[in-house]
């Protein structure tokens, strides 16, 4: 919320199936289409090819994995306030759950 009170760019996370990571900064009205057209241009490859990839969410819990395609319509801050929500609310429950964003091509 800070990032956002002092109109401060919010720097995200984005993890590749590679195991290597690259952090992007974004504002607080950003969608999850101008993230991955940000991760294009980080990657140097043609936005024409940007149908060709998806942002992929990932939450590993204790007892599974629950996995999504984010619609690039969806606010990447509403997204990382449900991740936020989710652990607040069980905190004791939810020990240990991890939340990330993927770069995935789609098959």
């Amino acid at each position: 919320m800070s990032y956002i009170e002092y109109l401060k760019p919010i720097p995200v996370k984005i993890n590749y199936f590679s195991g290597t990571t690259n952090s992007i900064n974004i504002e607080s009205y950003s969608t999850i289409a101008d993230l991955k057209e940000e991760m294009m241009k980080l990657l140097d490859y043609s936005m024409s090819k940007s149908i060709y990839f998806a942002v992929y969410e990932i939450c590993s819990k204790k007892t599974c994995t629950e996995e999504r395609f984010l619609d690039d319509d969806e606010a990447v801050c509403d997204v990382i306030a449900l991740w936020l929500k989710d652990l607040k609310k069980q905190e004791a429950i939810l020990e240990g759950w991890e939340f990330k964003l993927y770069l995935s091509k789609l098959f």
